[in-house]
C-alpha cells in the first residue's frame, strides 16, 4: 500500500509531536512545600506544662528541635520532631506515576537577643519514614516519648518499630543550613500510594546521639521572650511524575494526521 508523501509527512509530524507531547509529560515536576504554612510540624519530648500525660506535642513554636535522650546523666531533654505531610498537596492532577527524589532543606534557629542557635551539640541526626500516622495531638494517643526502657537513646521506643531511615549524618556545632536527599529506595511505592490516595505521608527527625542539641526554624517568630528564637521554615521538596495524559501537541498532531488522510 503506498503512502501519499503529504500523508506519511503528517505520520512522521505526528509521531514526532506525540514523542515530543509524551518526554515533556514524563519529566519530573518538583514540589516544594513549607513548614507550618504548607505542613504540620510537631516537636514531641517530656511533659513541661501539658495535659498531655506522658509528652508535649507543640506545633506553634518558633522552633523545632531535635535531642538525644540522655536526660539522666546529662540534663538533655530528648527531643524528636514530625513532619506531616498531607498527599493531596502532591497529586498531579491525573495522578502520580513515580516518586523519583525526595530532598529536606532544613534552616537553623537564632536566639535574636544572644545570636546562639542551630546546632548546639554536636551528633548525628537521622531522617526516618514511618506508616504510624496516629494523632499526635490526641491526649489518648499511644506516641508518647518513650526510650524504650533505655535501649533506644533516640527516644522513639517502640511505638515506631516500623521506621525507614531516609538519612542520617554527623553534624556539626554551629549555626548553618542543612540540605539532606533522602534515600527513598525501596519507599517508592508508599509515597506513590499516599500521594495518589491522597494520605498522610510522615517523616521524625531524631538522633542517635545522646547530647545532641539542635533548634530549626518555623518561619514564625516566637511570641514568648524567653525563647526570643527566629529561622526560616524548612522545605520539602518531592520530584513526582505525572500519570501521562494526552496533550494539545498530540491532539494536534492526530488532527494533522486525519487531515492528511483525506486528502489522499
Amino acid at each position: 500500500m503506498r503512502i501519499h508523501t503529504a500523508a506519511a509527512a503528517g505520520l512522521g509530524l505526528g509521531v514526532a509531536l506525540i514523542a515530543s507531547a509524551g518526554a515533556e509529560r514524563a519529566a519530573a515536576d518538583p514540589v516544594s512545600l513549607t513548614g507550618i504554612q504548607d505542613f504540620d510540624m510537631t516537636a514531641v519530648f517530656r511533659p513541661l506544662f501539658s495535659s498531655f500525660p506522658d509528652r508535649n506535642a507543640i506545633t506553634t513554636q518558633a522552633r523545632w528541635q531535635v535531642n538525644g535522650d540522655m536526660t539522666g546523666s546529662t540534663g538533655t531533654l530528648g527531643i524528636f520532631t514530625v513532619f506531616d505531610i498531607n498527599g493531596a498537596d502532591l497529586r498531579p492532577a491525573a495522578g502520580a506515576a513515580s516518586v523519583d527524589s525526595l530532598i529536606f532543606d532544613l534552616f537553623p534557629a537564632v536566639n535574636m537577643d544572644t545570636g546562639t542557635g542551630g546546632i548546639q551539640g554536636a551528633g548525628d541526626l537521622s531522617i526516618y519514614f514511618t506508616t504510624n500516622n496516629e494523632d499526635l495531638l490526641d491526649p489518648d494517643s499511644d506516641i508518647i516519648f518513650d526510650n524504650g526502657g533505655g535501649t533506644d537513646p533516640t527516644g522513639l521506643g517502640s511505638q515506631f518499630a516500623n521506621l525507614t531511615l531516609l538519612s542520617s549524618d554527623f553534624q556539626d556545632a554551629g549555626i548553618y543550613d542543612i540540605q539532606r536527599t533522602a534515600d527513598i529506595s525501596g519507599l517508592e511505592s508508599f509515597l506513590l500510594n499516599a500521594i495518589n490516595n491522597e494520605e498522610n505521608i510522615r517523616f521524625i527527625f531524631a538522633s542517635q546521639t545522646g547530647n545532641f542539641t539542635s533548634q530549626f526554624g518555623t518561619g514564625n517568630p516566637d511570641m514568648s521572650s524567653s525563647f526570643d528564637f527566629f529561622g526560616e521554615a524548612p522545605v520539602v521538596t518531592f520530584d513526582v511524575t505525572a500519570v501521562p495524559a494526552p496533550g494539545g501537541a498530540a491532539l494536534l498532531a492526530l488532527a494533522g494526521l486525519a487531515g492528511a488522510r483525506r486528502r489522499r
